[in-house]
């Protein structure tokens, strides 16, 4: 087996939005939450994302609630999946919400894993910060060439020592104005016409349309349903039974 045989894929959006829609609606439908998990996972085919189900069932299992499981699982479950989940749970409609939750997954673009934002914020304040560390070097470094030019003159006997002050002073007020005028433009917008508004980000071609999704989803859904009348309607094991009675119990 080649090293890219074994390895795990990343969970895409478009896996993502069909996992969690498949299980709110199972879950609407009144599917068992450990059994919606487990068939909308392999659904997808993806083993991460069936590694992750697999887990937050265990974790139902043990008392803990669906958000609490997802939080295990950051690298797949966002923010706003767990955000969402937890308002579910509280309000009894978790069903509902995780269909909410696929509808805005499936209007991302295609990437692999949890949906993340920040970078963009964090790079711009960087770009921001450098220009104006820029600006204050630059006039710290003036002021002190002209503080020890004026020093020089002085030591030098070419300027009277009263005129030190007022001389230092003066050119401390040119540094200063020249500094904050730069930052003063740097704050400034440019004169350019207002950027349009962001489009929505586009739905890749190979996403499947609404129709076949609900058709799909539909179907997933009667044979979970179908899968689980058919276990609720097996028979007691022999040792589940109650023992026959005897006269010698009276």
């Amino acid at each position: 087996m080649t090293a890219d045989e074994g390895a795990v894929l990343p969970v895409t959006s478009a896996q993502l939005a069909s996992f969690t829609r498949q299980l709110g609606a199972m879950v609407e439908a009144g599917v068992d939450v450990i059994r919606a998990l487990r068939i909308a996972s392999r659904q997808t085919g993806n083993d991460r994302l069936i590694d992750a189900a697999e887990d937050l069932g265990r974790q139902l299992e043990d008392g803990r609630e669906f958000h609490e499981g997802a939080l295990r699982h950051r690298d797949i479950f966002d923010e706003f999946f767990i955000q969402m989940t937890l308002q579910g749970e509280a309000d009894g409609t978790l069903g509902s919400v995780l269909r909410s939750v696929a509808d805005y997954y499936e209007h991302l673009p295609e990437q692999s894993g949890a949906p993340r934002s920040g970078g963009a914020l964090a790079g711009g304040g960087a770009q921001t910060a450098a220009p104006l560390l820029e600006t204050a070097m630059t006039t710290a470094g003036v002021l002190a060439l002209g503080a020890a030019a004026l020093w020089a003159t002085a030591a030098s006997r070419r300027l009277p020592k009263r005129w030190l002050g007022p001389a230092a002073t003066l050119w401390s007020g040119v540094c200063l104005l020249g500094g904050a005028r730069r930052l003063h433009g740097m704050g400034e917008a440019p004169a350019t016409a207002a950027p349009p508004a962001p489009l929505p980000p586009p739905v890749p071609a190979s996403r499947k349309t609404p129709e076949r999704q609900a058709a799909e989803t539909e179907a997933v859904v009667l044979s979970a349903l179908d899968e689980q009348s058919e276990e609720e309607a097996l028979p007691l094991a022999a040792s589940d039974l109650p023992e026959p009675w005897t006269p010698e119990d009276d």
